[in-house]
């Protein structure tokens, strides 16, 4: 029979082997949490996104990155490396009138306004540069609202401003400066500065504006 003194230190293992016993499930029932939690952790992190139809499709370059090298010879070299002539007369068809009109209007040379188009648009009505230029003739907002243009991707309205502009500019300055600025903005030519890209613009559009009068020459 135990007497008092041996069941209270009966009592007191048990409770301290409980207490071991008990802290050791706690201790694991702990770690299991942390290592679920990580794992759920590095779960997301490696978790892939549901790709979207917008992901699939290959990232828009913008017009000069995507034309052909030029050749070292050749006469209009620069514009025969842009495209073949009968995809720029495809271009520009659907327009041909519509510059025929307002080049009259505002005494600008239709192959010169073709070529601008050409070159800034492929004659797509509804292109936007990565600098926010807009249309046909890629007019900016400020040109657009110098212009009062409405609808800046109306084609007849943008190529009416794109015209009236390069009207503008021309007397302004000549031809080639009217490029420069019409490209670069006025404000880059009073800078005194020249981008390379607008170097590459003018050189297109003046050999782009002499290949097609040489094409109208042959069908004459």
């Amino acid at each position: 029979m135990l007497n008092y003194n041996s069941f209270n230190r009966l009592l007191g293992k048990s409770v301290g082997k409980n207490l071991i016993v008990g802290s050791n499930c706690l201790i694991f029932i702990f770690a299991l949490f942390m290592v679920n939690r990580e794992m759920t952790k590095n779960a997301k992190a490696e978790s892939v996104n549901p790709i979207s139809n917008k992901d699939l499709l290959p990232a828009s370059a913008p017009l000069d990155d995507v034309l052909t090298p030029e050749p070292a010879m050749g006469s209009n070299a620069k514009v025969a490396s842009v495209a073949r002539p009968n995809d720029i007369s495809e271009s520009l068809r659907p327009w041909d009138a519509l510059i025929q009109r307002y080049c009259k209007e505002f005494g600008v040379d239709p192959d010169l306004a073709s070529a601008v188009l050409y070159i800034e648009s492929r004659g797509d009505p509804y292109i936007v540069s990565r600098k926010g230029a807009l249309g046909l003739m890629q007019i900016t907002q400020a040109t657009a609202d110098f212009m009062e243009v409405g609808d800046v991707f109306d084609p007849e309205e943008n190529i009416k401003a794109g015209v009236k502009y390069i009207a503008w500019l021309i007397k302004k300055y000549d031809e080639t400066t009217a490029l420069l600025a019409y490209n670069a903005g006025i404000g880059t030519l009073e800078q005194n500065r020249i981008p390379s890209e607008t170097r590459n613009f003018i050189d297109k559009v003046l050999s782009l504006k002499t290949l097609l009068k040489a094409e109208k020459n042959k069908s004459i």
